[in-house]
């Protein structure tokens, strides 16, 4: 017998599966563009302009989705540009509800809507900065997936969709044919404020953890030729006796002649010196040896406090007290320039604090004792612990070893079982707990080495490293006197005891420790097939600290003594008695070497909006989406621009005014730089700067 439904069955599929509300054209309108007839739509929208709404809301699979959704979904290119030339709003993106209960429609609704964002097609023709918002939707899809809501339902929708975006996003950088573009494309919309790039989008892409981006050839190279700006080019070449005169000429310059070259800085930071001192990888080395410094100050401290020369012990604790103030003054600089969040994210930064303050704290309690009688066991406490703080100063210095190329990987993979190890000591501990207060609470007052909880711990742990308690388990000896005479209890507690002893082996010593043994292996065999990858994220990562322009040139002690300009401008400020407004250095932005770089770039430059489009239709004619490159972005360019225009409420009148009010501003800014007598250079900037 044929299957049949009901009148209130069918009313109750009809109305889940279709949108009633929709009018026959608008129907016939959704399924050509599911279909992806392109010729059916542009026929639909030209005879029907006025009666058809384009953001129309069709069912599909009982879920609500707009044309351009749709189209966004198939990954249709034309259908995709057409929807937006002709009109159509752009998708929004879903709201997250947290601690709410939400129906399943719901859940799906908003994983359809994130496939439509998703799409490399709309990522490229509905955003003005596609590599930007691709990355905030990368980051934004990885907070989703370990969201409570999603955890345990469409965790693994969220991880693929994250992975397309991701690897849209190398796809752009893959289609970068020089070093100019890749260079252009991580600066991003931004500069920093001395004219030299800040590398925007790859600070971003360390940000969200995009391995794969950061660690791509193409952004490694141009990363790798910032970090080494500034630096001699014969350090470069390849050989045992250039690595050495380069390690020469570091000791010489970064330290030896430091004390001459920071003066200079100080007093005078346009100078010239500043071309060997202001550049990432200088800051590195003079950091690296003012560290190297501090912890030889420490041992030293440590030698002077089992002899009786006090004078030497007092010099000795106020150069470390100058030098830990310096590097507390760096780190909070750091702080400040790379935000709370970003600083204590990164464990090694807290592991430099904890040294720092436990230094001033050892050089202060030290000196206090000598005037003060703070007791004789508190000394006892500064001489023994200062083992560990000195422990966590060498442990400090690892950090450097991950620019290593021989060190950097193996150390990469030492932290990376650190979180295998901490989930086996939770375990195991509390495991050690409860076999303890078993072995506490049936030998106590029988014997000695499970006689309080203590001890009981105690000798399990011994057990892992050899130790054997099975002889007292076997000679202990319990007799109980009852009124019907003499109990022997010896038989009991010999059975229940070697059944815990005998399952604490099995359950400590071979099913826990193997487990910590395979999951350190699996660590490992994952990390060893792209240990490369991740090696040079995080050593990117690193050399971002240095790159930033804000980040302090001179290492400790040397950065708490202000420079003549900031004297200048704290006395500017105090005199007036208003906020003035800080006016970088022109010095920095008119050199000679700038100048000539900018007038090399200048023939073949190229905005970075500019660029975007050129590499989205590299990847759209890469993935055989278009064909001729010529008619991409006519139409959807004038569309994004003019809707960019309707949301700011920008008529034709004020888009004239804004024009107007910008050739001002620039004729003011070629005013100001050519009082510098160098009227060509000023107009390079102006350009660069306005373009």
């Amino acid at each position: 017998m044929a299957f049949q439904l009901t009148s209130r069955e069918w009313n109750y599929w009809r109305s889940n599966a279709y949108n009633l509300q929709l009018t026959t054209k608008e129907v016939e309108f959704l399924d050509k563009v599911d279909k992806g007839d392109i010729d059916a739509v542009k026929s639909i929208l030209q005879n029907v302009p006025q009666s058809l709404n384009i953001n129309c809301e069709g069912k599909r699979s009982g879920k609500l989705m707009t044309p351009l959704q749709i189209a966004a979904i198939n990954d249709d290119y034309d259908m995709t540009k057409l929807l937006l030339d002709k009109g159509a709003s752009h998708l929004i993106r879903p709201c997250v509800v947290n601690g709410k209960d939400t129906d399943i429609r719901d859940d799906e609704c908003r994983l359809e809507l994130y496939q439509a964002l998703c799409s490399p097609v709309y990522i490229s023709l509905a955003y003005d900065d596609p590599i930007v918002t691709s990355m905030d939707l990368s980051a934004e899809l990885a907070s989703l997936a370990n969201a409570r809501d999603t955890v345990d339902t469409s965790k693994e929708e969220y991880v693929r969709l994250k992975a397309q975006v991701d690897a849209f996003i190398v796809d752009i950088i893959e289609n970068c044919e020089s070093s100019a573009e890749v260079k252009i494309l991580l600066r991003g919309n931004l500069t920093n404020r001395e004219g030299q790039s800040c590398l925007h989008v790859l600070t971003k892409a360390v940000e969200i953890e995009h391995m794969q981006f950061v660690a791509h050839r193409k952004c490694h190279r141009v990363a790798r030729d910032e970090w080494l700006r500034g630096q001699p080019q014969w350090h470069r070449r390849h050989g045992f006796g250039w690595t050495v005169l380069y390690h020469i000429y570091c000791v010489l310059v970064y330290l030896l002649l430091l004390p001459f070259l920071a003066a200079i800085y100080i007093i005078a930071p346009c100078s010239p010196v500043r071309f060997v001192l202001d550049t990432p990888k200088a800051k590195f080395v003079m950091q690296f040896l003012s560290y190297l410094l501090f912890l030889f100050l420490i041992l030293v401290m440590g030698f002077y406090f089992n002899t009786a020369n006090a004078l030497g012990e007092r010099i000795i604790a106020y150069c470390i007290l100058i030098h830990s103030v310096g590097l507390l003054w760096t780190e909070i600089v750091r702080m400040y320039t790379f935000g709370m969040k970003n600083y204590f994210s990164d464990l090694w930064n807290l592991l430099h604090l904890v040294v720092v303050f436990d230094a001033i704290f050892r050089v202060i309690t030290r000196q206090l004792y000598e005037n003060y009688n703070l007791g004789f066991s508190f000394l006892i406490y500064l001489g023994t612990s200062s083992g560990v703080c000195l422990t966590l100063i060498c442990i400090r210095v690892l950090q450097c070893l991950h620019l290593n190329p021989y060190l950097g990987p193996v150390l990469l993979l030492f932290l990376a079982m650190t979180d295998d190890v901490i989930k086996f000591i939770l375990i195991f501990a509390y495991t050690v707990l409860a076999f303890g207060l078993g072995f506490y609470y049936l030998y106590f007052r029988q014997l000695v080495q499970f006689d309080d909880i203590n001890s009981s711990v105690m000798t399990l742990m011994s057990m892992i490293f050899g130790s054997d308690p099975s002889e007292s388990i076997i000679n202990v000896n319990v007799q109980y006197n009852t009124s019907s005479g003499t109990l022997d209890g010896t038989t009991y507690f010999e059975v229940f005891g070697y059944t815990l002893y005998v399952s604490f082996g099995l359950v400590a010593l071979v099913i826990l420790l193997n487990i910590c043994i395979a999951m350190m292996s699996d660590t490992y065999s994952r990390l060893q097939q792209d240990i490369d990858t991740h090696w040079r994220f995080y050593r990117t990562k690193l050399w971002l600290n240095y790159m930033h322009s804000d980040s302090p040139v001179l290492p400790a002690p040397y950065n708490i003594i202000p420079s003549i300009p900031c004297l200048m401008y704290i006395w500017e400020r105090c005199r007036r008695g208003q906020s003035v407004r800080p006016v970088v250095d022109v010095e920095l932005t008119t050199t000679k070497e700038s100048g000539d770089s900018c007038r090399e770039e200048q023939a073949n430059y190229i905005s970075y909006t500019e660029l975007t489009r050129v590499l989205m239709c590299r990847y759209l004619m890469q993935k055989n989406k278009i064909q001729d490159p010529r008619k991409i972005y006519e139409r959807t360019y004038e569309t994004k621009v003019r809707n960019n225009n309707e949301v700011n409420g920008h008529s034709h009148n004020s888009r004239v005014e804004d024009e107007r009010r910008r050739r001002k501003r620039k004729h003011r800014e070629r005013r100001k730089l050519a009082k510098l007598g160098d009227v060509q250079h000023s107009e390079t900037l102006v350009h660069e700067i306005h373009a």
